[in-house]
């Protein structure tokens, strides 16, 4: 679905977009921002038709994956940005947010509804101040917003981690050691996205950016200075997520340690009473104590002091805890 928005004495927004509106706010001169959701093959072949994108750009927005970058064109410059969503199972998904920034133009292309783009349609106000200000303003806006909800979806993953690190400390089981894995290979997912991110917002403060006025280097500075902060947050929960791993292993292998130790003493204590019961198993005819009448009680009750000698002896060299 399109959306266009642009001025006609005052802001018009209307989902009725034709190739003849389209032209004529190019013709206007006034700036107007126009938004697709979905990548409708009519809606496509418009936008390309009207704006002359190179088939190669296309392909770019409608089949993901593309890095974050700008490319420079004659009427237009094409950029990629990313958009963070989680989920209740802490994974998280990129959507691609595409844009086409001219002298007075600015097209906004995404797969699905995003937190900025959403917010900026609902806000009439906002969208009437931003619109005049040229496309630059409104395209500063929807990365500013998209960057704030980066600290959103992150700070969901840190809560999660948190309790993860009291569980690990509580009763670290298997279950623990898996989510903490899916959680380092998301916050790793999200780390390989901001550095070409940052790159792009670098990118886009050099003077050689012609659809970016010199005035929205500062805006793009303090974009630049959240996304650092995001970095470093990661690299602070990555480390985290290290620690909190190697303290899971060390728990686990203190359990394993406590349980081995039990069993240990258990064999043990064992090992000299089956002797006795090993001897007194057998089934020779002339063994002393056989005939005695107290035989079975007096072998119980020695066997008895054996375990109880054994385990004062393990009490007193500390091998035990009881």
């Amino acid at each position: 679905m399109i959306e266009l928005s642009f001025f006609r004495k005052k802001l018009v927004k209307t989902t009725k977009v034709t190739e003849k509106l389209i032209l004529s706010c190019l013709r206007s001169k006034k700036p107007f921002w126009m938004d697709m959701t979905g990548y409708h093959p009519k809606e496509i072949e418009l936008l390309r038709r009207i704006f002359k994108i190179h088939h190669l750009t296309i392909e770019d927005c409608t089949h993901g994956g593309t890095r974050p970058k700008v490319d420079q064109f004659l009427h237009h410059d094409y950029l990629v940005f990313y958009s963070i969503k989680g989920n209740h199972r802490s994974t998280i998904t990129l959507p691609q947010l595409n844009f086409f920034i001219g002298k007075n133009f600015l097209i906004s292309l995404h797969k699905e509804n995003l937190p900025s783009t959403d917010q900026l349609k609902r806000d009439e106000g906002l969208c009437k101040e931003l619109l005049p200000k040229g496309p630059d303003y409104l395209l500063h806006y929807i990365i500013d917003v998209e960057v704030d909800h980066y600290f959103v979806v992150l700070e969901k993953f840190e809560q999660e981690l948190d309790r993860l690190q009291d569980h690990v400390l509580e009763d670290s089981r298997p279950g623990s050691l898996q989510k903490l894995f899916h959680i380092k290979k998301q916050i790793t997912q999200l780390k390989r996205l901001l550095t070409p991110e940052r790159n792009l917002i670098s990118t886009l403060m050099q003077p050689q950016i012609r659809y970016i006025s010199d005035a929205m280097d500062l805006y793009f500075r303090d974009v630049e200075e959240h996304l650092i902060h995001f970095d470093d947050r990661i690299d602070t929960d990555r480390d985290i997520i290290t620690t909190v791993i190697d303290l899971h292993v060390s728990v686990t292998s203190n359990k394993l340690n406590e349980i081995m130790k039990v069993l240990t003493v258990i064999a043990t204590i064992m090992l000299p009473l089956t002797v006795i019961v090993g001897i007194y198993g057998m089934n020779f005819k002339y063994m002393p104590e056989l005939g005695w009448k107290y035989g079975y009680f007096g072998v119980l009750t020695i066997m008895v002091l054996i375990a109880i000698f054994m385990l004062s002896w393990f009490k007193r060299r500390k091998w035990i805890g009881v």
